[in-house]
């Protein structure tokens, strides 16, 4: 009889861990791992690869419904929520987060992007107001941003 409590309690535990291992799974997205950037394109121009250099955020770390943005150094930028939507035409993420100079403002940057093999490639629309695009093509005046990732090797 005293074994009981034990067995429940052992068993409990373990409906409680595989509950979570289903989460932590059906969060589990085809963006997982670390994207490094290779390139930037605004309204249609390339960025020079000095200007990529400069950029603060260097590399996106994906994990399920979360974002952390790391710099060259491979120090933590930010970390927000996204939600991903795979099944929509074309694929798109919404990043969740805070401004880096004024933590009180939150944002919500909606993006799409396209997936192909160990590339990312990743376009919003920056300024007042901005919409999610509904295709990659930004010219003059369209005010979207795209920018490619490369899967980095898991080590």
């Amino acid at each position: 009889m005293k074994r009981l409590p034990w067995c429940l309690a052992a068993l409990l535990f373990v409906l409680q861990a595989s509950g979570l291992a289903q989460n932590q799974a059906k969060d589990k997205t085809e963006l997982d791992g670390t994207w490094q950037i290779i390139s930037r394109n605004t309204e249609g121009f390339d960025w020079t690869e000095e200007e990529l250099k400069a950029i603060l955020v260097q590399r996106l770390v994906i994990c399920g419904t979360k974002l952390k943005t790391l710099d060259k150094d491979g120090k933590v930028v930010s970390e927000s929520p996204i939600k991903v939507y795979p099944k929509r035409i074309p694929p798109a993420i919404d990043m969740i987060g805070r401004d880096l100079f004024d933590p009180a403002e939150k944002w919500t940057i909606k993006c799409i992007y396209h997936l192909k093999g160990d590339t990312l490639t990743i376009c919003w629309q920056e300024g007042p107001d901005p919409q999610r695009p509904k295709d990659f093509s930004g010219g003059i005046g369209s005010r979207l941003q795209v920018a490619t990732y490369k899967r980095v090797p898991e080590k």
